[in-house]
Protein backbone atom coordinates (compact mmCIF):
# COMPACT_ATOMS: atom_id res chain seq x y z
CA UNK A 1 0.00 0.00 0.00
CA UNK A 2 1.27 3.61 -0.96
CA UNK A 3 1.41 6.43 1.49
CA UNK A 4 1.59 10.51 0.32
CA UNK A 5 4.45 12.25 2.12
CA UNK A 6 6.57 9.23 2.78
CA UNK A 7 4.52 7.78 5.26
CA UNK A 8 5.18 4.05 5.39
CA UNK A 9 2.49 1.30 6.09
CA UNK A 10 4.62 0.74 8.88
CA UNK A 11 3.84 3.73 10.24
CA UNK A 12 0.39 3.83 9.57
CA UNK A 13 -0.12 0.83 11.27
CA UNK A 14 0.52 2.65 15.06
CA UNK A 15 -2.18 4.81 14.25
CA UNK A 16 -5.29 4.05 16.10
CA UNK A 17 -8.41 3.33 13.59
CA UNK A 18 -11.05 5.59 14.37
CA UNK A 19 -14.38 3.77 14.49
CA UNK A 20 -17.88 5.10 12.51
CA UNK A 21 -21.07 3.52 13.30
CA UNK A 22 -23.59 2.73 10.38
CA UNK A 23 -24.24 5.22 8.04
CA UNK A 24 -22.37 7.86 10.29
CA UNK A 25 -19.91 10.27 7.91
CA UNK A 26 -16.29 10.40 7.07
CA UNK A 27 -17.02 13.60 5.69
CA UNK A 28 -19.15 15.77 3.57
CA UNK A 29 -19.80 16.79 0.52
CA UNK A 30 -18.21 20.01 -0.16
CA UNK A 31 -15.54 19.41 2.72
CA UNK A 32 -11.90 20.50 2.37
CA UNK A 33 -9.74 17.91 1.16
CA UNK A 34 -6.70 17.43 3.77
CA UNK A 35 -6.68 13.67 4.34
CA UNK A 36 -6.57 10.41 2.66
CA UNK A 37 -8.38 7.77 4.38
CA UNK A 38 -7.76 3.72 4.69
CA UNK A 39 -10.61 1.01 5.63
CA UNK A 40 -9.33 -1.32 8.29
CA UNK A 41 -12.62 -3.08 9.11
CA UNK A 42 -16.27 -2.99 7.71
CA UNK A 43 -16.87 -0.76 4.50
CA UNK A 44 -17.39 2.78 3.06
CA UNK A 45 -19.39 4.49 0.21
CA UNK A 46 -18.54 7.41 -1.54
CA UNK A 47 -22.00 9.19 -2.12
CA UNK A 48 -23.74 12.22 -3.08
CA UNK A 49 -28.18 13.00 -2.93
CA UNK A 50 -28.74 14.91 -6.70
CA UNK A 51 -31.11 17.24 -7.24
CA UNK A 52 -33.93 15.66 -8.24
CA UNK A 53 -33.38 13.92 -4.63
CA UNK A 54 -32.24 10.43 -5.82
CA UNK A 55 -29.10 9.51 -4.17
CA UNK A 56 -25.83 8.04 -6.43
CA UNK A 57 -23.35 6.10 -4.80
CA UNK A 58 -20.24 6.36 -6.65
CA UNK A 59 -18.09 3.60 -5.49
CA UNK A 60 -17.49 1.21 -2.36
CA UNK A 61 -14.33 0.64 -0.53
CA UNK A 62 -13.48 -2.65 1.13
CA UNK A 63 -11.10 -3.38 3.90
CA UNK A 64 -7.05 -2.65 2.47
CA UNK A 65 -8.63 0.72 0.38
CA UNK A 66 -7.61 3.82 0.33
CA UNK A 67 -9.87 7.04 -0.61
CA UNK A 68 -10.14 10.76 -0.40
CA UNK A 69 -8.17 11.66 -3.08
CA UNK A 70 -9.62 14.41 -5.13
CA UNK A 71 -8.73 15.89 -8.34
CA UNK A 72 -10.11 19.20 -6.69
CA UNK A 73 -9.71 21.53 -3.65
CA UNK A 74 -13.24 20.17 -2.05
CA UNK A 75 -14.62 16.92 -1.91
CA UNK A 76 -17.32 16.22 -4.37
CA UNK A 77 -19.36 13.26 -2.93
CA UNK A 78 -19.86 11.62 1.05
CA UNK A 79 -17.94 9.33 2.42
CA UNK A 80 -20.34 7.18 4.64
CA UNK A 81 -19.36 3.91 6.50
CA UNK A 82 -21.68 1.38 5.01
CA UNK A 83 -21.72 -0.83 8.28
CA UNK A 84 -19.98 -0.08 11.96
CA UNK A 85 -16.14 0.36 10.09
CA UNK A 86 -12.80 1.42 11.65
CA UNK A 87 -10.95 3.99 9.24
CA UNK A 88 -7.59 4.97 9.40
CA UNK A 89 -7.02 8.93 8.62
CA UNK A 90 -3.58 9.64 7.16
CA UNK A 91 -2.19 13.17 7.30
CA UNK A 92 -1.56 14.50 3.72
CA UNK A 93 0.92 16.57 3.01
CA UNK A 94 1.01 20.30 3.76
CA UNK A 95 3.37 21.88 0.68
CA UNK A 96 1.16 22.53 -2.80
CA UNK A 97 1.41 19.78 -5.42
CA UNK A 98 4.47 21.28 -7.54
CA UNK A 99 6.43 21.18 -4.15
CA UNK A 100 6.17 17.93 -3.75
CA UNK A 101 9.43 15.81 -4.08
CA UNK A 102 9.75 12.83 -6.85
CA UNK A 103 8.53 9.72 -4.04
CA UNK A 104 5.36 11.62 -3.00
CA UNK A 105 4.33 12.63 -6.33
CA UNK A 106 4.50 9.23 -7.90
CA UNK A 107 3.09 7.51 -5.06
CA UNK A 108 0.28 9.94 -4.53
CA UNK A 109 -0.09 9.22 -9.33
CA UNK A 110 -0.55 5.76 -8.26
CA UNK A 111 -3.26 6.01 -6.09
CA UNK A 112 -4.61 8.29 -8.96
CA UNK A 113 -4.14 5.31 -11.24
CA UNK A 114 -6.38 3.13 -9.35
CA UNK A 115 -9.40 5.44 -9.12
CA UNK A 116 -9.04 6.41 -12.71
CA UNK A 117 -9.60 2.52 -13.69
CA UNK A 118 -12.14 1.94 -11.00
CA UNK A 119 -13.91 4.96 -12.66
CA UNK A 120 -13.48 2.93 -16.07
CA UNK A 121 -14.65 0.02 -14.90
CA UNK A 122 -17.91 1.48 -13.71
CA UNK A 123 -19.01 3.36 -16.82
CA UNK A 124 -18.38 0.00 -18.63
CA UNK A 125 -20.39 -1.45 -16.45
CA UNK A 126 -22.97 1.35 -16.51
CA UNK A 127 -23.50 0.39 -20.33
CA UNK A 128 -24.48 -2.96 -19.81
CA UNK A 129 -28.35 -4.42 -18.97
CA UNK A 130 -29.60 -5.06 -15.99
CA UNK A 131 -29.06 -8.49 -15.77
CA UNK A 132 -25.07 -7.86 -16.75
CA UNK A 133 -24.97 -5.04 -14.13
CA UNK A 134 -25.84 -7.11 -11.37
CA UNK A 135 -23.68 -10.41 -12.65
CA UNK A 136 -20.56 -7.77 -12.91
CA UNK A 137 -21.16 -6.13 -9.42
CA UNK A 138 -20.98 -9.76 -7.48
CA UNK A 139 -18.11 -10.70 -9.80
CA UNK A 140 -16.28 -7.75 -8.92
CA UNK A 141 -17.16 -8.17 -5.35
CA UNK A 142 -15.66 -11.70 -5.43
CA UNK A 143 -12.68 -10.60 -6.63
CA UNK A 144 -11.94 -7.69 -4.27
CA UNK A 145 -12.88 -9.79 -1.33
CA UNK A 146 -11.22 -12.75 -2.83
CA UNK A 147 -13.89 -14.97 -2.09
CA UNK A 148 -14.51 -18.57 -4.28
CA UNK A 149 -17.85 -19.78 -3.63
CA UNK A 150 -19.54 -17.24 -1.27
CA UNK A 151 -19.97 -13.39 -1.13
CA UNK A 152 -20.57 -12.07 2.13
CA UNK A 153 -22.30 -8.61 0.92
CA UNK A 154 -21.59 -5.49 3.17
CA UNK A 155 -24.01 -2.89 1.15
CA UNK A 156 -27.79 -3.51 1.52
CA UNK A 157 -29.47 -3.95 -2.09
CA UNK A 158 -30.46 -0.12 -1.81
CA UNK A 159 -26.52 0.58 -2.14
CA UNK A 160 -26.23 -1.66 -4.78
CA UNK A 161 -29.47 -0.39 -6.77
CA UNK A 162 -28.02 3.38 -6.38
CA UNK A 163 -24.53 2.23 -7.59
CA UNK A 164 -25.84 0.46 -10.69
CA UNK A 165 -28.52 3.07 -11.07
CA UNK A 166 -31.11 0.51 -11.20
CA UNK A 167 -34.34 0.14 -8.95
CA UNK A 168 -34.34 -2.08 -5.82
CA UNK A 169 -36.94 -3.80 -7.38
CA UNK A 170 -34.72 -4.66 -10.51
CA UNK A 171 -32.19 -5.42 -8.34
CA UNK A 172 -33.89 -7.99 -6.54
CA UNK A 173 -35.83 -9.48 -9.42
CA UNK A 174 -32.36 -9.95 -11.33
CA UNK A 175 -31.05 -11.54 -8.21
CA UNK A 176 -34.50 -14.11 -8.36
CA UNK A 177 -33.43 -14.34 -12.30
CA UNK A 178 -29.72 -15.15 -11.83
CA UNK A 179 -30.99 -17.86 -9.15
CA UNK A 180 -33.64 -19.73 -11.15
CA UNK A 181 -30.93 -19.51 -13.82
CA UNK A 182 -28.65 -21.45 -11.12
CA UNK A 183 -25.73 -18.96 -11.56
CA UNK A 184 -26.29 -17.76 -7.90
CA UNK A 185 -28.09 -19.24 -4.74
CA UNK A 186 -29.22 -16.62 -2.11
CA UNK A 187 -28.12 -17.48 1.13
CA UNK A 188 -29.58 -14.41 2.87
CA UNK A 189 -29.97 -11.09 2.58
CA UNK A 190 -26.82 -10.07 2.11
CA UNK A 191 -24.88 -13.50 1.57
CA UNK A 192 -24.77 -14.96 -1.84
CA UNK A 193 -23.22 -18.34 -3.19
CA UNK A 194 -21.34 -18.31 -6.56
CA UNK A 195 -22.99 -21.89 -8.22
CA UNK A 196 -20.82 -21.47 -11.35
CA UNK A 197 -17.40 -20.76 -11.89
CA UNK A 198 -16.56 -16.88 -12.34
CA UNK A 199 -15.37 -17.62 -15.67
CA UNK A 200 -18.73 -19.28 -16.89
CA UNK A 201 -21.18 -16.22 -14.91
CA UNK A 202 -18.69 -13.88 -17.48
CA UNK A 203 -21.06 -14.63 -20.31
CA UNK A 204 -23.69 -13.64 -18.33
CA UNK A 205 -22.38 -10.44 -17.78
CA UNK A 206 -22.75 -9.56 -21.26
CA UNK A 207 -22.16 -6.17 -23.36
CA UNK A 208 -24.86 -4.06 -24.01
CA UNK A 209 -28.10 -5.57 -25.50
CA UNK A 210 -31.26 -4.79 -25.78
CA UNK A 211 -33.67 -5.20 -23.00
CA UNK A 212 -37.14 -4.54 -22.11
CA UNK A 213 -36.14 -3.94 -18.76
CA UNK A 214 -36.10 -0.19 -17.95
CA UNK A 215 -32.59 1.08 -16.17
CA UNK A 216 -31.96 4.73 -14.83
CA UNK A 217 -29.08 5.67 -16.93
CA UNK A 218 -26.76 8.32 -15.64
CA UNK A 219 -25.97 11.94 -17.17
CA UNK A 220 -23.58 12.08 -19.38
CA UNK A 221 -20.07 12.96 -18.23
CA UNK A 222 -16.56 14.08 -19.00
CA UNK A 223 -13.76 12.88 -16.72
CA UNK A 224 -10.98 16.02 -16.91
CA UNK A 225 -7.52 14.36 -15.42
CA UNK A 226 -5.60 17.12 -13.04
CA UNK A 227 -3.29 17.03 -10.43
CA UNK A 228 -4.71 15.87 -7.28
CA UNK A 229 -4.95 18.05 -4.50
CA UNK A 230 -4.90 17.18 -1.25
CA UNK A 231 -4.01 19.99 0.60
CA UNK A 232 -4.94 23.27 -1.09
CA UNK A 233 -2.25 26.12 -1.21
CA UNK A 234 -3.53 29.72 0.31
CA UNK A 235 -6.50 30.32 -2.29
CA UNK A 236 -7.49 27.60 -3.53
CA UNK A 237 -5.70 24.46 -5.43
CA UNK A 238 -3.61 25.50 -8.01
CA UNK A 239 -4.92 22.56 -10.30
CA UNK A 240 -8.31 24.45 -9.59
CA UNK A 241 -7.27 28.00 -10.44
Amino acid sequence: MLFPSGIRSESCARVAPIGFRRNAAVYREGDPVRRLYKVVSGAVRTCRVLIDGRREVSAFYLPGDMFGLETEARHPFSAEAVVDSQVVIVKSPTAPFEQWNFQEASQTWELMRRELIRTRDRALLLGKTAHGRVTSFLLEMAERTASSDQIELPMSRQDIADYLYLRIETVSRMLSQLESEAVIAVAGSKRIMLRKRQKNMRKTSSPVQATAEPVRRPRACVLAVRPPCLAPAPGGCPATR
